[in-house]
């Protein structure tokens, strides 16, 4: 018997080698039906049985605790953050400003400084958030959330 490639030649035909046998895999030895007692065959059946069972319980067992593992840390993530417009309206708030104005159209010094803390604020609290996305919450194009991220930048820092 030849395994032939891809091609429909025997150019590249090689000997067809069977895999060796597992040396740990347990064969049940045939022999002559009056020398194997029916009770061993049933004990030996059951054992594999309840050895294939044991198996999958086990697989399932590490699917559910993996599945379990992924969902208790997705809520303990979720769980810690706050929304970036929660932290925006708190650093307003302490700059004794209005949300509306801080995402409003205005560019007014004082209303840009303020609207440039929020977004460093939030920047470095939830660093999930890209640019796009800051730009989308503080109704800015991302350009602008770059720039306020490097005029707000701490001198030293790593660009």
């Amino acid at each position: 018997m030849y395994a032939v490639s891809a091609s429909r030649t025997m150019r590249n035909a090689k000997p067809y080698v069977p895999p060796a046998p597992d040396p740990q895999e347990r064969r049940i030895v045939l022999r002559p039906r009056e020398l194997v007692d029916p009770k061993v065959v049933e004990d030996l059946a059951a054992e594999r049985q309840q050895e294939a069972e044991r198996e999958r319980a086990a697989q399932v067992q590490l699917v559910l605790d993996a599945t379990i593992a992924k969902y208790r840390l997705a809520h303990q993530q979720i769980a810690w953050r706050r929304t970036a417009k929660d932290i925006a309206r708190d650093i307003a708030k302490e700059n004794g400003m209005d949300i509306g104005l801080v995402l409003g159209r205005s560019r007014k010094k004082s209303v840009v400084a303020v609207r440039y803390k929020c977004i460093r604020a939030v920047a470095d609290a939830r660093p999930d958030l890209s640019t796009l996305r800051l730009g989308q919450i503080f109704n800015r194009d991302h350009t602008s959330i770059l720039w306020a991220l490097k005029q707000t930048r701490q001198p030293g820092a790593a660009r």
